[in-house]
C-alpha cells in the first residue's frame, strides 16, 4: 500500500495527519510519504497512527538533502523531493501513555542514524532524521520539527523546547528571517517525509538477550531491503 499526502500549517498551528494505511490488520507492508511546509520555526506536524500487529516501522524526511541521489530521484512513493528544506527531527510518542519512545535529529554521534543519509549539495550537511523501531499494537505519534525544537519527555507533562517561540533560529543560528540551521544556511519552510513498514511475529515475552537478538534480525533484513534500493549502510553499526 502507498500513500501520498500533502498539507500545510497554519501560524503556531499543530497539524495532525492520520495515516489511515497503518491501521489496517491485513496489510503485512506499507509505504506513506507526507510533504508540506511550515509558517515558523516552532511550527510542529503530527502523524497518528493505530497499529492492528507487530511491526517494524522505518521514517526518514527527505526535505533537507533531497532525493536527486536516490535511484530514480524519488522517495518510496515515486516523488521526487528538491533539496533546501529546514533542518528536521523526528520524535515518536505513545499515545496512550504520552511517553517519548524515541527522537533523532540527524546522523550524530549521539544520536546515529541507521543509514548513512545523503548530503545537501548546499551545505554538505546530512541532516536529515530518521527513525526505526519494533512497536507492538497501539496507537503512535510521530511528529516532526525544526531543530532545535526538542521533544518532552511525555506529552502530558511537558512541551517542545521552542514551543511559542516563534521563528526561534532567526538570531540563533544565523542571520535569516527564519529556517535558519546550525551552519548558518538559510532554509526553506518545506518538508518531506516517508513511512515503510512490515508486520513482525514476536515471540512473547522473550528472554532480555533473545529479544534483542531477534530485533537485530528484523532491523538487519529491513536494512538490507533498504540499502539495496538505495540507501548507503552504516559499516558495522548492525550486524
Amino acid at each position: 500500500m502507498r500513500h501520498t499526502l500533502r498539507f500545510s500549517l497554519l501560524p503556531g498551528a499543530l497539524a495532525i495527519l492520520i495515516l489511515a494505511a497503518l491501521s489496517s490488520a491485513q496489510a503485512s507492508e506499507f509505504a506513506a510519504c507526507a510533504s508540506g511546509s511550515f509558517t515558523r520555526d516552532d511550527n510542529i506536524a503530527a502523524f497518528a497512527f493505530v497499529l492492528k500487529q507487530p511491526t517494524l516501522i522505518y521514517a526518514q524526511t527527505t526535505s533537507y538533502a533531497g532525493t536527486a541521489s536516490y535511484p530514480g530521484g524519488v522517495d518510496f512513493c515515486g516523488n521526487a523531493v528538491p533539496s533546501g528544506g529546514f533542518d528536521p527531527a523526528l520524535s515518536l510518542f505513545d499515545l496512550t501513555t504520552g511517553e517519548l519512545l524515541d527522537f533523532n535529529n540527524n546522523n550524530s554521534g549521539d544520536n546515529p542514524s541507521l543509514f548513512t543519509l545523503p548530503a545537501d549539495p548546499t551545505t554538505g550537511e546530512s541532516f536529515d532524521a530518521e527513525l526505526v523501531d519494533i512497536l507492538p499494537p497501539g496507537d503512535y505519534l510521530y511528529t516532526l520539527t525544526e531543530w532545535d525544537n526538542t521533544p518532552p519527555d511525555n506529552l502530558g507533562s511537558g512541551t517542545f523546547s521552542e514551543e511559542g517561540n516563534g521563528n526561534f533560529t532567526s538570531g540563533l543560528f544565523g542571520n535569516c528571517p527564519r529556517f535558519a540551521d546550525v551552519t548558518g544556511a538559510c532554509r526553506s519552510s518545506d518538508f518531506a517525509l516517508e513511512f515503510f513498514g512490515e508486520a513482525v511475529t514476536i515471540t512473547p515475552e522473550p528472554a532480555p538477550a533473545l529479544f534483542l537478538a531477534s530485533s537485530l534480525l528484523l532491523i538487519g533484513a529491513l536494512f538490507h531491503r533498504l540499502s539495496r534500493r538505495r540507501l548507503t549502510p552504516l559499516i558495522g553499526r548492525y550486524p
